[in-house]
């Protein structure tokens, strides 16, 4: 996913090449959402899929996360077809 540099520096570069645009203030909020998900350790990852009532959106973004993991288990694979389909049908 990183190429050539670490993950906060490609973060970083984002967050710099963002700033002037008219949206940056979204792709900052994105940012903010899913720079964790996609740094934190892969259990803790997965507790927050399982956490109830968490925000349909960090639910779709760290069902990425998991989906992307090569020794996901086939219940956690599951449970991300699901979170998609809340999606879906929102």
């Amino acid at each position: 996913m990183w190429t050539n540099s670490e993950p906060q520096e490609t973060f970083a570069l984002w967050r710099k090449n963002s700033s002037e645009l008219p949206i940056r203030e979204n792709v900052y909020s994105a940012l903010d959402l899913i720079e964790p998900i996609l740094l934190e350790d892969y259990n803790e990852v997965l507790t927050v899929m399982y956490t109830p009532n968490e925000k349909v959106e960090k639910l779709l973004a760290v069902s990425l996360r998991v989906m992307q993991n090569a020794e996901a288990s086939l219940e956690d694979l599951h449970f991300c077809t699901y979170i998609h389909g809340i999606m879906f049908y929102k």
